[in-house]
This record gives C-alpha cells, structure tokens and sequence, in this order.
C-alpha cells in the first residue's frame, strides 16, 4: 500500500510539475506573440507615417514647381510689356540710354520679385541697368549664353542661375528681346532673387501644407 501511495504521489508531482512548465511554455509563448503583435503595430504605424511623410513631401514640391513656373510666367508677362513700352522703344531706337535707366531704376522699385534690370543692344553691350552702381554700364556680354540664346531665338529665354556681379546674390536671369517693327534692338535682361523665390517657397509650406508627423512613443532614434 505505501508503495501505490509514494507511486500515486509521484505521478500527481510529475503532472503538477508537467503542468507548471506547460503554463510557463504557453505564458512565455502569449507573451512572445504580444510582443510580435507590438513590434508589427508600431512598424506598420511608422510605415503609415513613412508613406504620409513621401506623400507631403511630393505635394509640396508640386506645389513648389507650380508656385515657381507662376511667378517664372508672370515676370516674362511684365517684361514682355515692359520691352514693347513705347517710351522704350524709342529710346532704344535712338540709343538714348540714360532715358531707359531711369525707367529700369522705377521698374525695379515697384517690382520686389526683380533685383535688377539690364538693357543689352543688339551687339551685346549692356548699355542701362537699375541699380545704382552702374560699373556695369559698357560691359561686353555678347558671349553670354543668355543673350545669345534671346538674340538668336527672339523669345524669351531663362539663363542658369549665377551669383549678380552687383548685388552679389544668387540670380536667375530671364531674358526677354526687345523687337521694334521687326528689328531687335537688344535684350531685357531681369534677374529674380533665388534667395527671395526661396522664401517665398517656405512660406507655402508653413502656411498651405503645414503638416505634423510624429513617431509612436515606444520608438526612440
């Protein structure tokens, strides 16, 4: 009899202890699939941002090139009709270019998006410009890539951005052909502040796509 009781003892610790490390077991294998489920709900949430983030940033620079082409369009418009002006003209014509400076120097005041104005003729000499510092007046610009381009083609034609000789700030130039009853007479050559454009640029992504994206909590970088 004590015999079958030490067996029967025996076998209930065998299965109490078969039990326990079961538990332990499904315990340790809840608690491992918690922790996946939590992995894969926090990487699934940064890709969810990841994806929300690309898709800003896509927006936003469409939004940008859209702005740009913009004020790229409406400053070619100004300097079209600045160019067919016929006060320009004539003076032009009749190579009175102190007359033209004075109208490139009150263009440029009303207009913000401009840093400067120059007047190139036809055989690439700038002979006006805008600013106050004239040491430009009489330079040889016929080699300019701009200018050939304008002159050859007779259209309006956007340089390559370049730091201004005067104002020593990056520049895009936009070159636009004066042309007096089929004669070109020379070329408007305006330069946009990069720094400015940039700005403004900055202005549609804090003020139109302001957006917040922040990392689940559980995440350190």
């Amino acid at each position: 009899m004590i015999g079958d009781n030490d067996t029967v003892v025996g076998r209930r610790h065998y299965l109490v202890s078969l039990h326990v490390k079961l538990a332990s077991l499904l315990a340790a294998i809840v608690v491992a699939a918690v922790a996946a489920l939590t992995a894969y709900d926090v990487l699934d949430e940064i890709r969810q941002h990841q994806s929300a983030f690309a898709e800003h940033q896509l927006a936003l620079a469409r939004l940008a090139t859209a702005e740009a082409d913009d004020l790229f369009r409406h400053t070619t418009q100004d300097l079209t009709m600045l160019s067919s002006e016929p006060s320009l003209l004539a003076a032009a014509s009749l190579k009175r270019y102190t007359v033209i400076d004075r109208q490139l120097e009150r263009y440029v005041a009303k207009d913000p998006e401009l840093v400067s104005i120059a007047f190139v003729d036809a055989s690439g000499r700038i002979r006006a410009i805008s600013t106050t510092d004239k040491s430009m007046v009489g330079t040889d610009s016929s080699r300019g890539p701009i200018v050939v381009e304008a002159l050859r083609r007779r259209a309006p034609t956007i340089g390559t951005p370049r730091i201004g000789n005067v104002t020593k700030t990056a520049l895009a130039p936009l070159a636009i052909p004066v042309i007096d009853d089929g004669t070109t007479l020379g070329v408007l050559v305006g330069s946009l502040s990069l720094q400015r454009l940039g700005s403004h640029l900055a202005g549609i992504q804090v003020g139109r796509m302001a957006v917040s994206f922040s990392l689940p909590q559980t995440v350190s970088c």
